[in-house]
């Protein structure tokens, strides 16, 4: 952590989980859909030193402050989720 990465995105699951991850941290601009776009976004976020000292010195909190990390929203969700289902299975019973 503390190293910002720049991710190229695809249509398929696979290749959405640096989307995701970025967007989940609030950095959702660094994830791309085009090559020309990734060599693009590379080259400025390795030109621009103040930003990297800034993500440098942030994204570990960044990443411990998002949703990814918080257990009990996740776990919350996932029963509520599993909740929806057992109902619309009872209602199709």
């Amino acid at each position: 952590m503390g190293v910002p990465v720049v991710s190229l995105y695809g249509k398929t699951h696979g290749t959405r989980f640096g989307l995701s991850t970025l967007k989940n941290v609030g950095l959702d601009t660094l994830a791309v859909d085009s090559y020309d776009e990734y060599i693009g976004r590379a080259v400025a976020l390795a030109s621009d030193r103040e930003l990297l000292n800034v993500l440098r010195k942030n994204l570990r909190d960044m990443m411990k402050n998002s949703p990814l990390m918080d257990a009990k929203l996740y776990t919350r969700t996932v029963e509520a989720a599993f909740a929806a289902i057992l109902d619309a299975e009872r209602k199709n019973l």
